[in-house]
């Protein structure tokens, strides 16, 4: 009977998760799927839902992590591999960005050398 139990409040955990990822409550999201990888360290729903918490809270390292180990657990998992395709076009998205403003500065310092 408790095993019973037990097995349904962690389905009511994914739940929880399911809907809070859907309606943006992450803090929600975290705590279930934090809940349920305590009980079954392999669930590989709960791994990329709280890699979705991750990523949209700015936590790249994290996400990965989370999607690395959904994929060594279902290398088929296409959700994880999008996402860690995303990832890699943020981070060169960034680097670009990055690259840009520091030629607009190093520019603008030419700039002002030239006019003294």
């Amino acid at each position: 009977d408790k095993a019973i139990v037990e097995d349904l409040l962690f389905a009511l955990y994914k739940n929880q998760a399911a809907a809070g990822l859907h309606v943006g409550e992450l803090g929600v999201v975290l705590k279930a799927c934090n809940k349920v990888l305590e009980h079954d360290s392999f669930d590989v729903k709960s791994l990329y839902r709280r890699g979705m918490v991750y990523y949209r809270q700015d936590q790249a390292d994290l996400a990965m992590k989370d999607w690395k180990q959904v994929l060594r657990l279902d290398p088929d998992n296409d959700d994880a591999k999008k996402m860690l395709r995303k990832l890699d076009e943020d981070a060169t998205k960034a680097e670009e960005m990055k690259k840009r403003m520091f030629k607009g500065i190093e520019s603008k310092k030419a700039k002002g050398e030239a006019d003294t």
